[in-house]
């Protein structure tokens, strides 16, 4: 099942497979976080394995970055897989410059997150 992206991202949710990957938009700016936290939650709940694809972000907010690292904390909890797939350089200068890499399960492809 696919949502529409009508904000930063589209949800795409495999449920045969138990898994959902999230497509963030090109740019995805600090103030529209806190109205989409739900949704990235509820998606993290239903599903075992989680990949937010930001391949094609050029610009993504220090806001998003940290509630990756949230829902990554959770993930691990959980017993749950969440991983950010396809970090162009613009997005890990970012995450470097709040020193998140290390937090956050980072891969180069969606194959890489169904293997963990």
């Amino acid at each position: 099942m696919t949502r529409p992206m009508n904000g930063p991202f589209e949800i795409r949710e495999d449920p045969d497979n138990d898994r959902a990957i999230i497509v963030f938009a090109r740019q995805c700016h600090q103030a529209r976080t806190r109205a989409h936290e739900e949704s990235l939650s509820d998606v993290l709940e239903k599903c075992g394995a989680v990949a937010c694809d930001v391949s094609s972000t050029e610009v993504l907010a220090s806001d998003w970055l940290r509630w990756f690292e949230r829902l990554t904390l959770r993930a691990a909890r959980t017993g749950k897989t969440f991983a950010v797939v396809g970090m162009r350089p613009s997005v890990q200068k970012t995450t470097d410059d709040l020193a998140l890499r290390d937090r956050l399960v980072v891969v180069e492809n969606l194959e890489e997150v169904w293997g963990l």
